[in-house]
């Protein structure tokens, strides 16, 4: 059974609603020329896995308009469960954040955004 999923209805002859997990990942940003993230979302985009089926959408590495095109996927899909993915460098495994809070500092990393843009106010987005 897919982690967080409800289990089927009592009623097997019940037919029961498709599920759907959207399944985001960041795309390629910066010095690294592979997203490891994007790789698995088109990997398992369509993917049906026990009773879901995973919608992927990759996400754009652009301040502020990737949180519109995620708002975006979960109204057209409505998912039950919503898994954000993004890259961490010099990580060799998968880890869950435990708090997520993104800092806009890449000038501080002389980066800026695939739209060449550079947010120089240093904001938080939780």
């Amino acid at each position: 059974m897919l982690l967080g999923a409800l289990p089927a209805a009592d009623h097997p002859a019940t037919p029961t609603a498709a599920r759907t997990v959207l399944l985001t990942g960041f795309e390629a940003y910066g010095n690294t020329p592979v997203n490891p993230a994007e790789s698995v979302v088109r990997a398992l985009d369509h993917t049906a896995i026990d009773d879901a089926t995973v919608a992927g959408i990759v996400v754009p590495n652009t301040f502020f308009d990737c949180i519109d095109v995620v708002v975006a996927a979960i109204r057209k899909e409505d998912p039950e469960l919503v898994v954000m993915m993004g890259e961490f460098g010099g990580r060799s495994m998968i880890t869950v954040e435990r708090f997520a809070e993104n800092f806009n500092d890449s000038t501080r990393y002389d980066l800026v955004d695939n739209e060449g843009a550079a947010d120089a106010r240093g904001g938080c987005t939780r």
